[in-house]
């Protein structure tokens, strides 16, 4: 059984030691369950609950993974996905049976009407700077955000709370965008950043963190439904470099940074 909090009850969070722990924990029973992160010679996309993944400070330990985050609507809407092009049928109440659940169509993700949160991670000691000097805000007159250097990335405040991609030129977030064709997780103008390290709900402190921290900067990123993205040309700015097309992806296929390949973490 897990230690207990001292003030609530509740079970303090259980940090996994690394990805090839034996076991994590249950959030709320405390039981330590058989780690399938393990599993590596597993081809289907690893799933676990919201609370499972923060419970455990997964979000730490799978630094290297492309970490993905959906409703549990959309998630139902994957395993419909699924079934429909399996020649199979959906029970009409949702079935949280982990067979069932590992039935579905990953590459959906990027269709999906509610959006979904991926994470990017960054270091700043591999930036290399480009020929041409990126331009700052200042350089364009309908410019009213922060560029963050290094990222070469320009933010502007949403709700005080979370913070918009106005504009992206060369830098790490664009390299990031070439190592992540194949995925299709490239960062885009209009998606909105909701966390920085251990940041959010806050828009002034995410900027300062991405400016101030000395190396990693690790950006969970929203990808708002399609309908709803009226970023224009305008706003993008002649300078800004977007990622290409992208199309559907199979769990095989995302690679870490090293080139090595490796399977999706998805939570919902």
């Amino acid at each position: 059984m897990g230690e207990e909090g001292e003030d609530d009850g509740r079970l303090k969070p259980f940090k996994m030691s690394s990805q090839d722990a034996e076991y994590y924990q249950h959030p709320y029973s405390g039981a330590f369950i058989r780690n399938p992160l393990r599993e590596k010679a597993r081809s289907q996309p690893i799933l676990l609950s919201a609370n499972d993944f923060k419970h455990n400070c997964l979000d730490d330990t799978l630094g290297e993974w492309h970490c993905v985050s959906v409703s549990e609507s959309s998630f139902r809407d994957m395993m419909t996905h699924w079934a429909d092009t399996h020649g199979g049928t959906m029970s009409p109440s949702w079935s949280r049976k982990a067979l069932d659940q590992t039935r579905c169509s990953l590459g959906r993700v990027h269709s999906l009407t509610g959006g979904f949160e991926f994470v990017v991670q960054l270091r700043k000691s591999t930036y290399v700077a480009p020929r041409k000097k990126p331009p700052r805000p200042g350089d364009r007159k309908d410019a009213s955000g922060y560029t963050i250097d290094k990222l070469n990335m320009e933010v502007s405040d949403v709700d005080g709370r979370s913070l918009r991609i106005d504009n992206i030129t060369e830098g790490l977030v664009l390299a990031w965008n070439r190592a992540n064709v194949l995925s299709g997780f490239q960062v885009k103008i209009g998606d909105v950043i909701t966390k920085v390290n251990d940041r959010k709900l806050n828009s002034a402190a995410m900027i300062e963190e991405m400016k101030e921290c000395s190396d990693l900067v690790r950006m969970t990123v929203q990808r708002t439904p399609i309908i709803t993205r009226t970023i224009s040309k305008t706003l993008a700015g002649e300078n800004t470099m977007l990622p290409g097309p992208h199309g559907e992806f199979s769990a095989g296929s995302l690679a870490k940074p090293d080139g090595q390949k490796r399977r999706p973490s998805l939570t919902h």
